[in-house]
């Protein structure tokens, strides 16, 4: 189950299927993503998330400018889909993962939202059930 809700972003978190945790930047909430499926075999793959929100937007901008640099840093992300209830339902491991793109960003009540965020991965290791 997740957490009892404490905030704006709780509360947004909770109307989303999708929880997506990222080393050292934290939890963002989305409503869709896709690629999670895809089978591995030539890296990097690809997930692309959309319609999120996070508590923590410069840090996340601060990872895709990063990125834009030249800079890559890699960081394991978590993604957890939650049925209605709130339970875990499947979990998807991305090691190395790095942005490729994202934006726009817009500043509101609920945290930062991003309206996409498209990862590189190393490949995808499920937890399901």
């Amino acid at each position: 189950m997740r957490p009892p809700k404490h905030d704006a972003f709780d509360a947004f978190s909770d109307t989303t299927p999708f929880t997506v945790e990222i080393e050292g930047l934290g939890r963002l909430a989305f409503r869709e993503i896709s690629g999670l499926g895809a089978p591995g075999g030539r890296p990097p793959d690809e997930i692309t998330c959309q319609f999120g929100t996070t508590r923590d937007g410069d840090a996340l901008r601060a990872w895709v400018a990063d990125v834009e640099t030249l800079r890559i840093a890699r960081r394991a992300v978590t993604v957890t889909l939650h049925d209605v209830a709130g339970t875990p339902v499947a979990t998807w491991h991305l090691p190395h993962a790095f942005p490729l793109r994202a934006g726009p960003f817009t500043t509101g009540p609920t945290g930062t939202t991003v309206e996409m965020l498209d990862l590189a991965h190393d490949g995808i290791k499920t937890d399901q059930g």
